[in-house]
């Protein structure tokens, strides 16, 4: 850690957390697409997709959420792009119990 007066302790542990969630959300979705790449493209793959998307857009909106704690200057986080987190990791979980139904 850091001592940037200017940041501050919980600013930087914000940023950690977005940046620990883009990380395993990627890891999941590479994790998904392995296991569809050895035992057949099916509902995995759309789920490996969507969780891949997830971790893009967490990594953009962490990354705009961390500059903007750095110039002191945190507004509301987006409420869109958390809707929309929560919408692709939900129908990953729904498009992975799908598949393993199958």
């Amino acid at each position: 850690m850091t001592d940037d007066s200017g940041r501050g302790l919980p600013a930087e542990r914000t940023g950690l957390a977005w940046q620990r969630s883009a990380l395993g959300a990627g890891v999941v979705s590479l994790l998904l697409l392995y296991h569809t790449a050895h035992t057949g493209w099916s509902a995995l793959t759309a789920a490996a997709a969507c969780t891949a998307v997830a971790a893009a857009l967490l990594t953009v909106v962490g990354t705009k959420r961390d500059r903007e704690f750095r110039r002191g200057t945190p507004r509301e986080a987006p409420r869109s792009a958390l809707l929309a987190v929560a919408v692709l990791v939900s129908l990953s979980c729904l498009l992975a119990l799908a598949a393993s139904l199958r």
